[in-house]
């Protein structure tokens, strides 16, 4: 029995060592003013359960835009709107400022930039005190019916100040791409190595994505690849991986003007290559809009099903099922329910899925509520979606933070583990097996029945034009 112990100890404390709360603060709202309290900062702290949400005064306004990250442990180290970066303080930090060069751009800062998911945070890949943001540019020259466009996207580094315990942008605005991109819609996942990431970008109007490799050397490798339909890119909508990073999902619409699509594709953690697509059409009501025109995606924890919310109603996908598309299910349709102070609808919004394991709603107008569906890993009704179910401290300017998937751990019996010690890999396997060892036999094991837990990934042939990487700055 000692040595049963010792090997549920041995493998339990590995595991809490790598523990990671980088998403555990959420950030939306308006800035504040001195007048009326119901605008300004909301804070969601998800160290507690049910979430703490206290109101906070903040100048940044989070229109859709809107990104951050803790330490290891839960605590708000800095945010940004993809125009100013600012600590936990909410003060600027110093070189927060001036994101991006387009002067557009630049006017909306502080303002919100009205684009889903232009920036991610990550802890710089091997290092403790450098972060890096990844950042997208508006400019106001007009694509097609659009009146601005993203031609360039950027990333920033930051430093921490062991002494002093503040940070700084020591390198600032340095060009990724270069190309008329989709509005936003970007977002990332862990390399199966367990450190690195993927990071996914559009391109607009085609089927072509750009895939970005942030590793200890930076950015390592840009390339382009193109596969499937040519997926709708829109204004609006949401893009998301699996939680394990297995899958990427894109949807897009172009508001009320006409149909929309969601594009699911198979992703390969080792290549960065998406394989595998499947086009979903997003159809018009009865009354001939759209509306899923400002809504989002999100995944269950489990990876088996999809979220689709779509303004008046939420939808559920079977990954598992042999007709995808035809397992859609609508688990909710909006209930009516009006904000009391501004009468404005709490309609479906953006997605994400919280640290929690539910996965929380925005509404499309300014509203002061959140919608949750509780058990996402349940199919139908069991899923149970509460309206209105998370009231927020202030009007939220439509947004969900944008997060990837922080711990997400590496993947066994890829051809690209051998970097991470154990404790490192995937944490989403029972321990079960290891109790029917002694801790002898554990060590001897290697990864054993772990390895035989990971799921094989299916790669087809794919489009991979290279891009030269971007200079790294000193």
């Amino acid at each position: 029995m000692k040595k049963i112990v010792l090997a549920f100890l041995f493998v339990i404390t590995s595991f809490s060592l790598f523990a990671q709360k980088e998403d555990y603060i959420w950030l939306t709202g308006y800035s504040s003013n001195t007048i009326d309290s119901t605008f300004g900062g909301t804070r969601i702290d998800f160290n507690t359960e049910p979430p703490t949400v206290s109101y906070e005064f903040r100048e940044m306004d989070f229109f859709l835009a809107s990104a951050s990250i803790c330490d290891t442990a839960g605590n708000l180290l800095f945010y940004t709107d993809a125009t100013t970066v600012m600590n936990s303080n909410n003060q600027i930090i110093e070189n927060g400022e001036e994101l991006g060069l387009n002067p557009y751009h630049r006017s909306r800062a502080l303002m919100g930039l009205g684009v889903p998911q232009v920036s991610l945070i990550f802890r710089y890949p091997g290092s403790d005190s450098n972060y890096i943001i990844i950042h997208e540019e508006l400019s106001d020259e007009e694509i097609g019916d659009a009146g601005t466009s993203i031609p360039n996207c950027y990333y920033s580094i930051l430093n921490k100040n062991s002494t002093l315990e503040n940070f700084s942008v020591i390198g600032k605005n340095i060009n990724i791409i270069s190309d008329t991109l989709t509005y936003g819609k970007m977002t990332a996942t862990r390399h199966a190595n367990g450190r690195d990431w993927w990071i996914l970008i559009g391109e607009y109007d085609t089927n072509n994505y750009y895939t970005v490799l942030l590793t200890n050397n930076g950015i390592e490798e840009i390339f382009q690849q193109s596969l499937g339909d040519i997926p709708v890119i829109g204004l609006a909508g949401q893009s998301v991986f699996f939680p394990d990073g297995s899958k990427y999902a894109h949807k897009g619409a172009f508001y009320f003007t006409e149909p929309g699509s969601i594009d699911i594709y198979n992703f390969d953690r080792c290549t960065g290559l998406l394989s595998n697509s499947l086009h979903i059409p997003i159809d018009t009501t009865e009354e001939g809009f759209i509306d899923g025109g400002l809504g989002g995606l999100a995944f269950s924890p489990n990876s088996e099903l999809l979220y689709h919310s779509r303004d008046v109603r939420l939808e559920q996908y079977n990954l598992l099922a042999d007709d995808i598309p035809g397992s859609v299910d609508t688990i909710a349709s909006y209930d009516g329910f009006q904000d009391p102070i501004t009468n404005v609808p709490t309609n479906y919004g953006l997605a994400q899925l919280a640290p929690n394991d539910k996965i929380y709603v925005a509404t499309t107008g300014n509203t002061r509520y959140m919608h949750i569906i509780h058990n996402p890993n349940e199919r139908g009704p069991a899923c149970n979606v509460e309206q209105h179910g998370l009231q927020l401290a202030t009007f939220n300017d439509w947004s969900v933070p944008n997060h990837p998937n922080y711990r997400l751990k590496a993947l066994i019996g890829s051809p690209c583990d051998t970097i991470r010690p154990i404790a490192a890999f995937i944490t989403t396997v029972s321990v079960i097996p290891y109790l029917r060892m002694s801790l002898n036999e554990y060590q001897q094991s290697g990864i054993g029945p772990l390895a035989m837990a990971a799921a094989a990934i299916c790669k087809t042939p794919n489009t991979r034009t290279p891009k030269a990487a971007p200079t790294k700055s000193a």
